[in-house]
């Protein structure tokens, strides 16, 4: 069974200097109408079915898992909830015109509750699945044409359940939006609705943003975050020397949430082997994609050697006191 991948999304400047460098907006449609939908703080995760009433294969955001190879137990969830999450697919492809009802179907959504992530809402609650995307053979439909894709006995939903948010970017300035976003983000992380929803008070995470002109371009959805889950990055002197801007970038960009992050997916890619080199990498790597976009190339050695230094370091205090 193929894993299938789920596209890493980027945050509005990166769609903003995505734009720009392939000069892409010229294709677009002047006015580029988003709908937002609450981002969730746990694990990715899928559910895919090849045929009607086939068997479901398990994945999460690194690879195929089971019941002995599980990922957060994701794939315990799904064994126990199979007659559900299999009437979820028949709903699906009842809906689906004739020449795709029949075509391998992924449910992709985010796997949630306590265990999985810290300091948020969702993160006190009962494990449940939140589907937020789905993907009919190589392509993504929009959840609000489908049917309404939840099981709430089996603690299954749909992100739409807890709430939209619309907004209408200029498609060769899309960072002009930039003030309406944060103001729907902050509401969204002082009280996350969808904890609120499940009975639980507290933070929220953000908002991921879908472009319903192209829904199926996932080059076109961002991301937007709670102050606690961004850095605030001081503007450096670019005459200090090349060694200090890269100590206070890898300083700034390496939060403990960062981390966290780093280590729940080593742990789940490498499975017990190799988990601080596969952690070095993920915390490098996303740093660097979501942080370094000015950063010049020639200076990036460097700046992924402190980076890799404070993540080490980080990674053998957390292995010292398990």
């Amino acid at each position: 069974m193929a894993f299938v991948p789920f596209p890493h999304i980027e945050s509005l400047k990166h769609l903003d200097r995505n734009l720009r460098r392939s000069g892409s907006y010229a294709e677009l449609p002047a006015t580029l109408t988003y709908r937002g939908t609450v981002k969730l703080h746990g694990t990715n995760a899928g559910i895919r079915q090849l045929e009607p009433d086939g068997d479901l294969y398990v994945q999460s955001r690194n690879r195929m898992i089971s019941v002995a190879s599980d990922n957060f137990g994701f794939a315990a969830f799904v064994e126990q909830q199979t007659r559900p999450l299999k009437g979820l697919f028949a709903k699906l492809r009842e809906a689906l015109p004739l020449d795709r009802a029949g075509a391998p179907c992924t449910l992709f959504g985010e796997w949630c509750g306590c265990g999985i992530q810290k300091d948020v809402a969702v993160g006190t609650l009962p494990k449940f699945f939140a589907i937020f995307a789905v993907r009919v053979d190589e392509t993504y439909w929009d959840l609000a044409s489908l049917p309404d894709l939840q099981a709430v006995d089996a603690r299954v939903y749909s992100v739409l359940q807890f709430g939209t948010y619309h907004l209408q970017l200029s498609s060769c300035d899309v960072m002009a939006g930039k003030a309406e976003i944060e103001r729907a983000t902050a509401a969204v992380c002082e009280r996350c609705p969808a904890g609120l929803l499940l009975s639980a008070v507290g933070r929220g995470e953000g908002i991921v943003w879908q472009c319903l002109d192209r829904l199926g371009d996932a080059e076109l959805w961002f991301k937007s975050k709670g102050e606690e889950f961004t850095v605030a990055i001081a503007k450096m002197d670019v005459s200090a020397d090349l060694v200090v801007r890269a100590k206070a970038f890898a300083k700034a960009t390496l939060t403990t949430w960062r981390l966290e992050q780093a280590e729940a997916f080593a742990r789940d890619k490498a499975q017990g082997k190799g988990v601080i080199p596969a952690l070095l990498q993920w915390a490098v790597s996303d740093a660097l994609r979501e942080e370094g976009l000015d950063l010049p190339s020639d200076d990036l050695p460097t700046y992924k050697k402190e980076l890799e230094r404070v993540a080490r370091a980080w990674a053998l205090e957390r292995c010292r006191s398990a």
